[in-house]
């Protein structure tokens, strides 16, 4: 055993064990892994591993949770306090700019790549990485998207027929996290044949033309959120048409 991890103490210990176990079982899944390949992942004996996590599956649940909150912590400070803004029209184009922008905006950081590398196995295996994952600011989000979207149909700014509420925050994170995925690879297979920025714009149209709102509301809120310094809301007001016709691809037809 290295004299480094002597030193340790145990709540050292305990977070470098976590840090080692995780790329473990984003390699081999939970059911392939071993306690033994754990302990030397973490250069520790078996019987120190079981010291500070009784059982393969301790060890797992406090990845899980170490990596949600991690996560939480990390949107947090770089999302805008969604939860304290007035359910509107206005607020329901912010949330879906700002998730799309945030997650699309710039290359996954390794941290967030091995955080989606676990959603992946955690939905090929057991799902409780999927799971716990979910229930913190992703369900937070969604839930504010249907407050708002009862907001925008009671303002008019929506048909009646439109995406069921609470479907629709769940729509566009799916959509958004299936970009994600397919970056995970260290050589991305698609080439979506346009800057990241313009792909972010697009799919923030894409995304709130499906949910039902107009493209002169959409224009609208957008420009408003330009107009009050939201940094770089990755607005092109004047190629709006270039994205597609609103005859074809306007929401409203479609209800």
């Amino acid at each position: 055993m290295s004299k480094s991890v002597r030193k340790m103490s145990g709540p050292q210990r305990r977070e470098a064990i976590i840090q080692a176990a995780r790329k473990v079982f984003v390699e081999k899944g939970f059911h392939g892994t071993t306690s033994k390949q754990l302990a030397e992942a973490a250069g520790v004996s078996e019987a120190l591993l079981f010291k500070h996590f009784p059982s393969k599956e301790a060890l797992y649940r406090a990845i899980l949770t170490s990596c949600c909150r991690r996560k939480d912590a990390k949107e947090a400070e770089q999302v805008s306090p969604f939860e304290s803004l007035p359910a509107s029209t206005e607020t329901l184009v912010e949330l879906v700019w700002g998730f799309v922008s945030h997650i699309l905006g710039s290359e996954p950081e390794e941290e967030d790549r091995m955080f989606f590398r676990l959603i992946l196995r955690s939905l090929t295996e057991e799902g409780e990485f999927t799971r716990l994952a979910l229930e913190g600011m992703p369900l937070r989000w969604v839930q504010k998207v249907e407050e708002s979207i009862e907001a925008a149909r009671q303002a008019g700014d929506l048909p009646e027929q439109c995406v069921a509420p609470n479907l629709a925050g769940w729509l566009v994170h799916h959509l958004v996290s299936g970009f994600i995925m397919h970056w995970l690879p260290g050589e991305p297979f698609l080439d979506y044949s346009v800057p990241r920025e313009e792909l972010v714009q697009q799919v923030v149209w894409f995304c709130l033309r499906g949910i039902g709102l107009r493209d002169e509301t959409i224009g609208r809120c957008l420009e408003e959120l330009k107009n009050a310094g939201m940094e770089n809301p990755l607005l092109a007001l004047d190629k709006a048409d270039s994205l597609s016709s609103e005859e074809n691809l306007s929401p409203a037809s479609g209800f």
